[in-house]
């Protein structure tokens, strides 16, 4: 029969037989190449929408080989070899963003360029879901884990952008920095801010069993119509108990103090 080897085929029949390690871990690494899960990504641009969207540059790169031509204009993904080189992924654009919310609420950041994301690759293309919602969106294509169908996810941070004293004890909305500050533990609510305004169309009310208002310079309080204070027999104004208080030696008649603006109060 001769040499088992025929040079038409370049394999001994050993050779076809016999699985081949190297063939598949060479079929693995192009599946795993070519899909990718989760990459860290830096926001490049920010619109708010409806919907909002951000285009992102991903933070790390990926090793890819000269082509035959060793064209530095053509590089295509391969496993590492000496002929690789780092390149950069190319800008992605209009990835949806990802906030806490549901229920018809939202909790929403004033994103900037410069932010930290991480970049999730959905199963199958997204354009006919974002673009209609709901269900039944059939793929316009049969693309997997496509650099096209990102989704950004803002939490993840790098070491250089750590949030310093990262309270261990209590949920916090803060700002990088610690000026804005609303913690919330297990008894207390604290507010941390140079400035808090709280505006209502309707009715504000603080109720506790004691509380206190304290300006380090004004305390004020105006209201259009009037301003009634409520305090049964313990309403003090600068230490005088107000309603059981009085004046001694004044003459009673019928005159009015003041500047009358209308009725009593």
């Amino acid at each position: 029969m001769g040499s088992l080897t025929n040079p038409n085929f370049g394999q001994t029949f050993e050779e076809r037989l016999t699985p081949s390690i190297a063939r598949f871990d060479r079929l693995r690494d192009s599946i795993m190449q070519s899909m990718r899960v989760a990459l860290p990504g830096i926001v490049q641009t920010f619109t708010p929408g409806p919907p909002a969207t951000v285009s992102v540059l991903i933070a790390t790169d990926e090793y890819a080989m000269y082509t035959v031509d060793h064209s530095e204009s053509q590089l295509a993904l391969q496993s590492l070899s000496p002929q690789t080189k780092a390149v950069q992924l190319p800008l992605l654009q209009d990835l949806p963003v990802v906030m806490p919310g549901g229920g018809g609420w939202g909790l929403t950041f004033p994103i900037q360029p410069g932010d930290e994301c991480l970049v999730l690759f959905a199963d199958t293309p997204l354009d006919v879901w974002f673009q209609n919602g709901k269900t039944k969106n059939a793929p316009i294509s049969q693309r997997r884990h496509d650099l096209s169908d990102g989704v950004a996810l803002f939490a993840l941070r790098s070491t250089p952008r750590g949030i310093a004293n990262y309270s261990t004890s209590s949920t916090q909305l803060r700002s990088d920095d610690g000026t804005v500050v609303i913690d919330l533990a297990k008894d207390n609510i604290h507010i941390t801010a140079p400035n808090v305004t709280v505006i209502s169309s309707a009715n504000v009310q603080v109720t506790g069993e004691d509380v206190t208002i304290t300006g380090a310079d004004i305390v004020k309080i105006e209201a259009d119509t009037k301003i009634v204070v409520n305090g049964a027999n313990h309403t003090l104004i600068d230490g005088i108990n107000f309603k059981l208080h009085y004046h001694p030696g004044v003459q009673a008649g019928a005159g009015v103090s003041g500047t009358a603006m209308g009725p009593a109060l």
